[in-house]
């Protein structure tokens, strides 16, 4: 073994000790399998679990922690967004009356608009804190909104939708039995949160929501069961 290749294995095995050693201590990321084999990859790519397992630490670090993968500019610096920049993982607000807030996240990006999620969580501000994020549930199954109209061109006037933050690293969940359905008789077909396309059959379609992008008027018809204005 020459100088140079003795020199590389020494530099591979001091990473490896040293990823391995970050990960004992903390037992609070996961890492890429290929972080290891690729010596290129920085220990930065080890990305934060949801669930947190093993945990020794106190709450105000365990906070510091999951904050660390939101990232919020209020309600007053974007009042518009391109349709282009419309991202999985976005943290949205919508204002319903000068006292009633409520928020979603966009879950993913289909051709026929953006599936987004509303939180059962109503405010008095157009804020959220991550830990109601955290700890809400959705309000009704995951819609497809007409991500154009709400976000970019604003045509409704009574409409008030804004992009608030972002999730860095956002994997949705629960959404393996989302699917919404378009189409008639023989050529009735289902489609996920993902874009793929499956034919079913016509009484299949009928108990599926169809795919439909909703606009403001839409979704507060919606929000009617669940909310009192």
């Amino acid at each position: 073994m020459d100088s140079q290749d003795k020199l590389k294995k020494n530099s591979d095995h001091k990473f490896e000790k040293e990823v391995s050693s970050f990960q004992s201590d903390n037992e609070l990321f996961i890492q890429d399998d290929s972080i290891i084999s690729k010596h290129k990859k920085k220990a930065r790519n080890a990305k934060p679990v949801q669930i947190l397992e093993n945990y020794n630490g106190s709450d105000e670090d365990l906070k510091s922690l999951v904050k660390s993968d939101f990232k919020f500019w209020g309600w007053d610096k974007k009042p518009r967004t391109m349709l282009r920049f419309i991202k999985p993982g976005d943290i949205f607000c919508v204002k319903l009356n000068d006292k009633k807030y409520i928020f979603g996240r966009i879950i993913s990006k289909i051709f026929f608009g953006r599936v987004a999620e509303i939180f059962n969580y109503v405010s008095s501000t157009p804020e959220i804190e991550v830990e109601y994020i955290d700890s809400s549930k959705r309000m009704f199954a995951p819609i497809v909104l007409d991500s154009y109209t709400l976000f970019d061109r604003k045509f409704e006037k009574e409409a008030d939708w804004r992009i608030i933050g972002h999730q860095n690293d956002y994997i949705p969940t629960d959404v393996d039995d989302v699917y919404f359905t378009f189409g008639e008789g023989a050529y009735c077909k289902k489609v996920d949160i993902w874009d793929n396309d499956t034919l079913i059959s016509e009484s299949e379609a009928k108990k599926l929501p169809k795919l439909a992008p909703r606009c403001d008027f839409d979704v507060k018809q919606l929000l009617k069961e669940y909310i009192n204005e």
